[in-house]
Parts: structure tokens; C-alpha cells; sequence
């Protein structure tokens, strides 16, 4: 198949909201494939500047409209331009093997989440300098092949519920400002490492645990050691307490929240039955969507 990449077209202005924040659908033709994004602009009176971005992607079986609705993102009131892809099939190939060691997947992610950030770059409204990478389990997980295969494109990433897959090769070892989030009672992605649970038996591959995940991080970013403190129980009728652990001495940034009791969710969002029942406890004891803000937001100050 032939790999390269361009823009079909820009499909419709779709929403101005309060904010004057420019809401667009785009596509674009990868790999013989049309592959889709929804982009939030900032309004331009802000800045005239290409803008800092944040790439935020699905998890598996996710949309794009759906982790806008979950994570709640707001930085396209700071500035910034919010940018959802969406998965083939609603999947990422994230590097994940299978039992018989063949990828999961083959579509060229990485080559469209690059072409896709080019494309807003040349087109003046990225800094592709300043691009910060999230996402959730599966999306979590093609955060972290992005910054083994496309290093120089994230400029900071906070990988969530998910941990190193088994069969991704870093061939990278460039430092990456990087928080991540386990939850110590996720059934799906488990903390303690082994295979990725699914419906109906269907192979899934398997991810390292959240303690190797993190020593392959701390080893990256030239950590010398880790300090952790705990977080007020703000809400001790969700059964959960986080945990942060703060690496210190690093080349990049590298913290840590685990929840224990917390499952396969977003910590912050409701604590739903139908969504413990499915999913797992979500959390009240931190904003994980405002704690990434904050994050990238002081990766991104001294630019």
C-alpha cells in the first residue's frame, strides 16, 4: 500500500460556540484510507500564532464525540486547539501482539496522527512543536507508541488506565515529559500486568504491569528516584484513595496517580452504578481532567 497522505477537504464549519471557539470536521485520505478528526479552534483573536494543541484519542470502541464528552477538555478557551481523531474501526493500533505474536492490527496510526498534525500546521493554526498527546486504554497505549515512533511530535503526554503493550518496540529513548493513571481494581487493563480482558474470548494481546510501565518511563526520562504523598480523600463514600508518586532528579517530568479501588474509568467523572457495574469505581478524589490541564499547561509556560 502506498504510504502517504492529504488533506480531502475541510468538510463543514460545524459549531461556534460561546467561547467563539471554531468547531470543524475534517478528513483525511491516509494510506488509501479516509480518516476523520473533529478540531476545536480557539477563537483567533487570542492569537494570531500557530497554537499549542492537544491531541486527545478514543479508547477502544470509542468516538471522538465521546472522549470530548467524558474528558470535558476546555484549553480552546486558553488558546489552544483540541483535536479528536478517530480509530479504523474505532481501534488504534497501538502495538499491541497477539498470542500467536502477529500485530492486532495493521493500519498506519502513527502515519496519520503525524500527517494529520502536519496538515493543521501547514495550514498555520498548530505549533507542531507544542503538541501534547492523552487518551484512555486503548488511546492510552497509542500514546505511548507515538512516543516511541514519533518522538519529536509530543511535546508532553499523560497516558491513562493503561500500560506498556506487549510487542511495542521503542526504538526511541528520547525523554518525554509524561503523568500517567492506573486504577489498582481495572479488570480490563489490569495493574498487575497480563492479558487485556475482552468480550466473547476475542485476543487482545496483553500489557506489562503499571510498576514496569513506570520503570520503563523512569528509565527513559533518566530518573533518580520517586517520592509519594497522599491525596486528601475528598469523597470517602466512593471507596477510592489516590496516590501520587513524583519522580524527581528526571530529564522530563515523570508523576504517577494510582487509585486504589478506582477501575477502568476517568476519575472525576460520576460514579455511575451502570458504570461500576461494567467499568469499576470512578474516583471523586481528584479532577483528572483538570490535573492534565494543569499539566500540560506548565509544560507549556516556559515556551
Amino acid at each position: 500500500m502506498i504510504r502517504n497522505a492529504f488533506f480531502a477537504v475541510f468538510v463543514m464549519l460545524l459549531v461556534t460556540h460561546p467561547s467563539n471557539a471554531r468547531e470543524l470536521e475534517i478528513e483525511l485520505v491516509h494510506d488509501g484510507e479516509t480518516r476523520r478528526a473533529e478540531v476545536i479552534l480557539p477563537d483567533r483573536r487570542l492569537s494570531g500564532d500557530p497554537a499549542p494543541a492537544i491531541l486527545a484519542l478514543h479508547g477502544g470502541g470509542g468516538t471522538p464525540r465521546r472522549v470530548r464528552r467524558y474528558t470535558g477538555f476546555s484549553l480552546s478557551e486558553r488558546g489552544w486547539v483540541e483535536i479528536y481523531p478517530e480509530g479504523l474501526d474505532n481501534q488504534w493500533n497501538d502495538g499491541r501482539v497477539g498470542a500467536d505474536d502477529r500485530p492486532l492490527r495493521d493500519a498506519d496510526d502513527v502515519g496519520f496522527l503525524k500527517a494529520l498534525v502536519n496538515r493543521l500546521a501547514s495550514d498555520g493554526l498548530v505549533d507542531p512543536a507544542r503538541v501534547y498527546l492523552t487518551g484512555a486504554s486503548n488511546g492510552g497505549m497509542m500514546t505511548m507508541r507515538m512516543a516511541c515512533d514519533a518522538p519529536d511530535l509530543v511535546a508532553g503526554a499523560s497516558v491513562v488506565i493503561a500500560s506498556w503493550p506487549v510487542g511495542l518496540v521503542c526504538a526511541s529513548d528520547k525523554p518525554i515529559p509524561v503523568m500517567l493513571l492506573h486504577g489498582t481494581d481495572d479488570e480490563l487493563i489490569r495493574y498487575d500486568g497480563g492479558r487485556v480482558v475482552a468480550r466473547r474470548g476475542k485476543d487482545r494481546g496483553a500489557v506489562l504491569s503499571g510498576g514496569e510501565t513506570l520503570r520503563i518511563w523512569a528509565m527513559r526520562n533518566r530518573c533518580a528516584e520517586s517520592r509519594k504523598s497522599t491525596l486528601p480523600d475528598l469523597d470517602p463514600n466512593d471507596k477510592t484513595r489516590v496516590y501520587q508518586r513524583v519522580y524527581i532528579d528526571c530529564t522530563a517530568p515523570l508523576t504517577h496517580f494510582i487509585v486504589e479501588g478506582g477501575g477502568h474509568t476517568w476519575p472525576g467523572r460520576p460514579d455511575r452504578w451502570l458504570v461500576r457495574a461494567f467499568l469499576g469505581r470512578s474516583s471523586q478524589d481528584i479532577n483528572l481532567t483538570a490535573e492534565i490541564e494543569r499539566f500540560f499547561l506548565g509544560l507549556d509556560a516556559p515556551r
